[in-house]
């Protein structure tokens, strides 16, 4: 039910104003909410890929001081 002060125009000047207050604040909850959602999960997936890119660098070092240390110890073996 829409309520109506009496002054006979739609929407009514009083609660026509409430109700579009009301789903204003409403509209900017929801946008609030969804922004804050955007914003966690950008930063998950950063973390993430930041994870990931350490991670390969640290496995590409290791790799890299194997190797380094494969040639010393064949020169030591003769």
């Amino acid at each position: 039910m829409v309520k109506n002060c009496g002054c006979g125009k739609d929407p009514c000047i009083t609660y026509g104003a409430e109700e579009m207050a009301s789903e204003k604040r409403a509209i900017s909850n929801h946008n609030s909410e969804k922004a804050k959602a955007i914003k966690t999960r950008f930063t998950i997936e950063a973390l993430s890929f930041l994870g990931i890119t350490i991670g390969f660098s640290l496995s590409l070092y290791n790799t890299y001081r194997s190797y380094r240390n494969l040639n010393n110890q064949l020169n030591n073996i003769n």
